[in-house]
């Protein structure tokens, strides 16, 4: 245990969105009265679009556009629909107008593809990530059929003669599963001052998500590196300021019901009634059973038990808002700066009659300065009434995710009437 606590992150993948929380746990300053204090930060940060069903949605598409497949779809005229993700992640003019011909033929298209590709993915062992690719290609493809029946337009169903690129696949899964697991770490160092003096992370994986072994490798190589970091870094304080730093370590739980974790649960309570076999569903230990435990431990009482202490904060905006400079994203307001009803400086304007701008989610947008890949950000354009040469763009966010946009004078006065922005949608909408 570090001097101050327990420091603890949570991945929360689930099956639409992943979370990020951290915080400490740690002996209360008040013993009397409670033994623990559960001190969560706020961060508000995580993966909107990064969840187990939402990737197989993304694969689908993969599948639907790999290029032998799309021809057929074309030929055939089978319909589709976007995937339910990050829209910059993905391309919808690849599908023409197959993307609106029937949309509810596209969407049962859509869920037939998942329908296919969910073994695939569920059923990932860690020894098939060692595979090769063409070891893996022979096994996946011995598993399915070759050809699958899908609607066309008019609601006829069509043969399509398949022939799945399964490593490409799993390269697309690594890819998006390893951003989320690089946000989590931008995030922790966010943190800054709040970490002062951690020497160790406990990592808790939640979500059924979290049970793929492909996010326990992702996670065990990033850990790594953020070692090797901390040690590049520790090496330096040592040489400049003569200052030995203590080591840094992390520690990476498994999720609650799974075999790693009973393992682990059996060695810690060899009483366990169960404790010489497997395991039965009926009895065992999930995270639904810890927030039980949770609940009961953190409830209110004059003695014992656990105190959950919040930061005191106002709700925080969702999004860092920037610029695109040389196909980068080039941030200009951070979220934390943009508070709920203020209006902050996000432009000066010119002879121009719309405004462009970018946003995203991503905590690593911000850490990577002007590194961070612009077609990984949404794009939003502002048409002005007119040109405001001279003035400043200002912007003023309602809620959590929505704007205010206004241009004012160099008097600080309100020209023009301001509009709204609601940046969850998939693409941004204007409303008057």
């Amino acid at each position: 245990m570090d001097q101050k606590g327990i420091y603890y992150g949570i991945f929360d993948f689930g099956g639409g969105t992943t979370d990020f929380d951290f915080g400490i746990f740690k002996e209360s300053d008040d013993p009397n009265n409670h033994e623990f204090d559960l001190c969560p930060f706020t961060t508000h940060d995580g993966m909107r679009w990064l969840g187990g069903e939402n990737l197989l949605e993304l694969l689908a598409y993969e599948l639907y556009i790999q290029e032998d497949h799309l021809e057929q779809m074309r030929e055939h005229k089978i319909p589709f629909v976007a995937p339910n993700y990050d829209p910059a992640r993905f391309s919808i003019a690849l599908l023409g107008d197959l993307i609106t011909l029937a949309p509810r033929e596209g969407r049962r298209n859509l869920q037939d593809l998942v329908k296919l590709l969910r073994s695939f993915v569920e059923n990932l062992s860690a020894e098939d990530l060692q595979k090769d690719g063409k070891e893996l290609q022979e096994q996946e493809t011995s598993k399915r059929e070759s050809v699958i029946t899908l609607k066309d337009t008019q609601g006829e169903g069509k043969d399509i003669n398949l022939t799945i690129n399964y490593p490409h696949l799993l390269a697309v899964l690594r890819r998006e599963i390893e951003d989320g697991v690089k946000n989590f770490f931008t995030s922790l160092r966010l943190l800054g001052e709040k970490i002062e003096g951690m020497t160790k992370l406990h990592i808790f994986l939640g979500g059924n998500a979290s049970r793929s072994p492909l996010l326990k490798a992702i996670f065990l190589e990033h850990i790594d590196k953020e070692k090797e970091k901390y040690q590049a870094y520790k090496n330096t304080q040592l040489s400049k300021r003569g200052e030995e730093m203590p080591d840094m370590d992390f520690e990476l739980w498994p999720p609650l019901g799974t075999p790693e974790a009973d393992e682990i649960i059996k060695r810690e309570n060899p009483m366990h009634p169960i404790h010489d076999g497997p395991i039965h569903s009926s009895h065992r230990v999930t995270c639904k059973t810890g927030v039980v435990f949770g609940l009961l431990e953190g409830r209110e009482r004059n003695k014992g038990g656990i105190q959950i202490v919040r930061e005191k904060t106002a709700p925080a905006f969702k999004y860092h808002i920037g610029f695109e400079r040389r196909r980068r994203f080039e941030p200009k307001l951070h979220r934390d700066r943009i508070k709920i009803g203020e209006w902050v400086e996000l432009d000066c304007l010119g002879s121009y009659q719309e405004v462009e701008f970018r946003y995203t989610d991503k905590a690593s947008a911000f850490a990577e300065e002007k590194n961070f890949p612009a077609n990984q950000t949404i794009r939003c354009v502002v048409s002005l009434d007119r040109p405001y040469p001279n003035h400043v763009l200002k912007i003023c966010a309602q809620d959590m995710s929505t704007l205010k946009i206004g241009v004012f004078n160099d008097k600080d006065e309100l020209v023009w009437a301001e509009k709204v922005i609601r940046l969850d949608d998939n693409k941004a909408t204007h409303l008057n």
